[in-house]
């Protein structure tokens, strides 16, 4: 019985192994939709990133072209799946077999999915607090005005009072 070796890169991910025992019966099965299972999920969560990573530049620009409003609320939906991603589709381990769990990770450090997610984490949670400035700037406002509204109408409501129209 020989054994098997398994090559991953950016681009692939092969075995090779002989045609007897283990790596008939098992081995092949495995490959066939567990492993391909593993593989398509590296490269959903890569293409997730890719994604999220497009939209934050996306809201940036918004946010350049002085489109706040609009910005804060796809701010918080981009939060919001963010959060999904990284509880939903993220996982760090996939597998009980060891063979499994080395090959994921060996998958994930070759398609530098934990160094991305950090800097995407980082990249959206900037975001995140930029729109908590502008909604704590904006109820700031809001409080100004309501300020000078009271301001401009105690006066009147003082002259008011002194007159005894407060009685009606």
């Amino acid at each position: 019985e020989g054994g098997h070796l398994f090559g991953i890169s950016r681009y692939s991910f092969v075995i090779l192994t002989n045609e007897y025992g283990f790596s008939r019966k098992h081995l092949v099965n495995h490959f066939r939709y567990q492993y391909f299972q593993m593989v398509a999920l590296s490269l959903i969560q890569r293409t997730t990133i890719l994604r999220f990573s497009g939209e934050a530049a996306r809201i940036v620009h918004l946010l350049k072209k002085e489109k706040k409003p609009k910005a804060g609320k796809a701010i918080s939906e981009l939060y919001l799946e963010y959060l999904y991603f990284v509880n939903q589709i993220y996982h760090r381990e996939i597998s009980a077999q060891d063979q499994g769990i080395e090959l994921y990770q060996m998958l994930q450090q070759t398609l530098e999915l934990g160094s991305n997610v950090k800097a995407l984490d980082q990249e959206i949670e900037e975001l995140n607090r930029y729109a908590q400035m502008l909604e704590a700037t904006r109820r700031g406002d809001e409080a100004e005005l309501l300020t000078q509204i009271a301001t401009f109408f105690l006066p009147l409501t003082l002259v008011a009072s002194i007159f005894g129209f407060s009685s009606l």
